[in-house]
């Protein structure tokens, strides 16, 4: 198997994946749909949590400003915290009979209390976003031990194949929400963070910002570390050239990127234009982001089998003839500041191609 093979093998491989990820066997797409739809907002007690995670970023307890790398850490940590906390409020809603009130959940838990948190060890599924076994309920003994057994006997009876069923369902349901709040989270962190920005707080000044000025005002998350400004600067120098160089036809980028395997940029040239352009200039949030770049891969590779050398010339090449400005550093605000739970599979080849992208512009 030659190594183009390979490649290509892998890409199909990854968008298979993320396909069968967005699929789930228990649920329904009406359930889904009803569960996720109407969740546009962060519960009270969740948003609390960044406007205490801003406000604490604001203190005056540092020595020096924080370099972008020490605000990632920040982030991360933070992160962590709030998705345990987004998995006890949805557990706390599902205890209160939040999901399938009308089929009497909380009823079939009060009834089953002594297996309940048994299956929730069993049947709650390993989430990516979680990586914590603190997160996931303890249960004191194993579920099919002779001690669990005699214990229950009295209490309990064995659970049908419907109650195991919605029990999966709420299990399904609750992960779903939790990583929707954390979309959210990333979402409302930034938004807020583009108001009152992440500076010592200034008596009678609050900034307001305008949607033309949340680019300039997102990147000056890197202001405090001049080695991402600089090089981000010699970059976009870089691109600009090349591409006034193709515009005078000095070079033939077809021939310079050797395009040459029967992979025509131009019938998707507009549709890239404009998702490179929501990726640098519009899109707020890491999660926005990485959207956009997913989209992107999959218009990319969707009806075209290559090789990733064929992949990245082109990816290239569209830059070249774009030149969307600060493309690096909106590579790093995604690997800095996505919660590092999700940035893997697809969301971290596709990434990882644009910076091999990047870094052969560069060379």
């Amino acid at each position: 198997m030659t190594m183009r093979e390979v490649a290509v093998m892998v890409m199909k491989t990854l968008q298979q994946e993320r396909l069968e990820n967005n699929k789930s066997p228990i649920l329904t797409k009406q359930e889904i749909d009803e569960a996720l739809n109407t969740v546009t907002n962060l519960p009270p007690e969740l948003s609390k949590l960044i406007d205490i995670f801003i406000d604490d970023l604001k203190q005056p307890k540092y020595v020096r400003p924080l370099s972008v790398l020490q605000l990632s850490s920040l982030f991360q940590s933070f992160y962590i915290k709030f998705d345990k906390a987004s998995f006890q409020h949805v557990s706390s809603a599902n205890n209160n009979g939040y999901y399938f009130s009308g089929g009497g959940s909380s009823s079939f838990l009060a009834a089953k209390e002594t297996l309940s948190s048994g299956l929730s060890g069993i049947f709650g599924r390993s989430r990516s976003s979680s990586g914590n076994s603190l997160m996931r309920p303890r249960r004191s003994s194993s579920l099919f031990s002779n001690e669990s057994i005699s214990n229950s006997t009295n209490a309990t009876q064995m659970l049908s194949p419907e109650e195991i069923k919605k029990q999966l369902k709420i299990n399904e349901l609750n992960n779903m929400k939790i990583e929707k709040y954390m979309e959210l989270c990333e979402r409302d962190v930034f938004k807020k963070i583009l108001i009152v920005g992440t500076s010592v707080s200034s008596p009678n000044k609050m900034k307001t910002f305008k949607p033309h000025q949340y680019k300039l005002s997102r990147l000056e998350i890197f202001r405090n570390s001049v080695e991402f400004t600089e090089y981000n600067k010699l970059l976009n120098e870089k691109i600009l050239c090349l591409s006034k160089l193709s515009t005078m036809n000095k070079i033939n980028l077809i021939k310079f990127l050797s395009l040459n395997n029967g992979i025509d940029p131009e019938p998707k040239f507009e549709e890239i234009k404009d998702i490179l352009y929501e990726f640098t200039y519009h899109s707020i949030s890491p999660c926005e982001k990485i959207k956009a770049l997913l989209k992107l891969h999959e218009i990319m590779t969707y009806s075209q089998e290559m090789s990733n050398d064929d992949y990245l010339s082109l990816l290239i090449y569209y830059i070249i003839t774009i030149v969307p400005r600060d493309i690096f550093l909106n590579a790093e605000f995604i690997r800095l500041f996505r919660y590092k739970k999700k940035l893997v599979e697809t969301e971290s080849f596709a990434l990882t191609n644009l910076e091999a992208a990047l870094v052969l512009l560069k060379a």
